[in-house]
């Protein structure tokens, strides 16, 4: 006969109330594991959410492609161990990726929108035949991809949808995900944080054309001024804006000096095994890596090409040659490379990896821009030594001669990477050195629980040791 005792006869009612109590409320399309993910300290994976959040990006997360991707997938992290993270992704086009096998575990629902942010907008402007028409809606209707605005409609639409009391944080990746998200949730209820990056505006007016007629230029300082203002108001009124150098933080403080809560997340990298050093072999392998597109990339890349190969044909009496690597090409970069026999330009690949694989050393030739490099961190992680100028390494706290070289005219630029090809004992140096640096100051293992603790202490939440969790 079964046991008739009272205590075998409560304590599966209780186990039952447990279970129910500890279940999300929120059915999903795809539920949460509860094992932990690589990175991600277990306490965030192996319980239930007791907070929500959306991620509102324009990239997916992912540690194996661009520098966004792979900043965003230390977001994600961070916010997995406050609880359930759902993602809304501001570009369809892109629905054919998905979250890679590693963060999947991490990621509950994801949305797309859909039609990119501005896309609309600009697509009918660039149709539309008459010449005053165009003017007057480039001047009153068009707004930087950089800024998403939403009309009433697509705002009362998403806010329907999303702004229903479901999530209890949203966080904007760059000022576009941080834009849709100051216009779509409107209650108060979800509280809003987000990550610069860059700082658009300083980019945009960077890369101005000076030499543009009169309507083209008004119209870029317009959009630098749209850009600025959206930037001012996210820093004034959310809680928590993040950064990823110090000089970026001192640029927001200027833009915004009753900035509530600004913090530097520098970009970071995961700790991967280095790549061994390639056999000696020619010709001499140097390797370019960005994203194509990003007009800093490519304007650094025209200098190098007109003003340093050059120079360095002259100065490395060997065979060489510069792969350049990247997604994004609209075909200037390939036009670039066209006309320089050592340039080969190959774009995008499968694996990253076996480009670092096939390189002797990795160059980055920028001259403008802001942040910090994650090509840099990168290249050091995966055993590469670098020649850059001051402007790629910035913000890195990196030492010409200790764990890069540097060069800023094109002679020197030229002259560092002859010195760099043709010493094997100094790549080595400087890629020991370089590994340190990014292993003390850039690691993901490192930044994800700082950033978790700026979220808590921004959100006034405590962890899972904590008496309360409130929002």
């Amino acid at each position: 006969m079964p046991d008739e005792s009272p205590f075998w006869g409560f304590a599966p009612r209780l186990i039952l109330l447990i279970l129910i109590l500890r279940c999300d409320s929120t059915p999903p399309d795809r539920t949460v594991s509860r094992l932990p993910a690589a990175g991600v300290s277990p306490g965030a994976a192996l319980f239930p959410a007791f907070m929500r959040s959306l991620l509102v990006t324009s990239v997916l997360p992912d540690d194996r492609y661009s520098g966004s991707s792979k900043r965003c997938a230390v977001h994600l992290r961070a916010l997995a161990e406050l609880g359930r993270v759902d993602i809304f992704c501001l570009r369809p086009f892109i629905q054919e990726r998905v979250v890679p096998d590693e963060l999947a575990p991490l990621v509950g629902d994801v949305f797309y929108a859909e039609t990119s942010a501005n896309d609309l907008g600009w697509e009918r402007f660039h149709k539309d035949t008459s010449r005053i028409r165009r003017v007057v809606a480039a001047f009153t209707r068009l707004a930087p991809k950089e800024v998403c605005r939403l009309d009433g409609a697509e705002r009362t639409a998403l806010s329907a949808r999303f702004d229903d009391g479901r999530y209890d944080h949203v966080f904007g990746f760059k000022l576009t995900g941080i834009s849709w998200a100051r216009q779509v949730m409107r209650s108060g209820r979800p509280r809003i944080t987000g990550d610069l990056d860059d700082i658009s505006s300083e980019l945009r007016d960077a890369s101005r054309s000076r030499t543009a007629g009169p309507l083209t230029q008004a119209l870029d300082k317009r959009h630098v001024r749209m850009m600025r203002e959206a930037e001012r108001g996210a820093l004034r009124d959310l809680p928590l804006v993040m950064v990823c150098a110090e000089g970026d933080m001192e640029t927001a403080r200027a833009i915004a000096p009753a900035a509530r809560g600004i913090a530097v997340i520098p970009n970071a990298v995961p700790i991967v095994p280095a790549i061994p050093p390639r056999a000696e072999a020619s010709p001499i392998r140097i390797l370019f890596v960005g994203i194509l597109n990003y007009a800093p990339n490519s304007r650094g890349l025209r200098w190098f090409a007109e003003q340093a190969l050059p120079l360095l044909s002259e100065r490395l009496q060997a065979d060489f040659q510069i792969d350049v690597v990247g997604r994004g090409d609209n075909g200037r970069v390939a036009g670039i490379c066209a006309p320089h026999a050592q340039m080969n330009f190959i774009g995008e690949v499968d694996s990253i990896e076996g480009a670092y694989k096939e390189a002797d050393l990795v160059i980055v030739p920028l001259l403008e821009g802001s942040g910090t490099r994650l090509k840099i961190l990168e290249a050091f992680t995966l055993g590469r030594a670098v020649v850059s100028t001051t402007k790629g390494a910035e913000g890195l706290g990196t030492t010409d001669g200790e764990n890069l070289l540097i060069g800023d005219t094109p002679a020197a630029f030229a002259d560092a990477i002859a010195r760099a090809a043709t010493d094997a004992p100094l790549r080595a140096r400087l890629v020991a050195a370089g590994r340190k640096l990014v292993t003390e100051n850039f690691s993901a293992e490192a930044t994800i629980p700082r950033e978790a603790a700026l979220f808590r202490q921004a959100l006034h939440v405590t962890d899972k040791s904590g008496d309360t969790a409130t929002i």
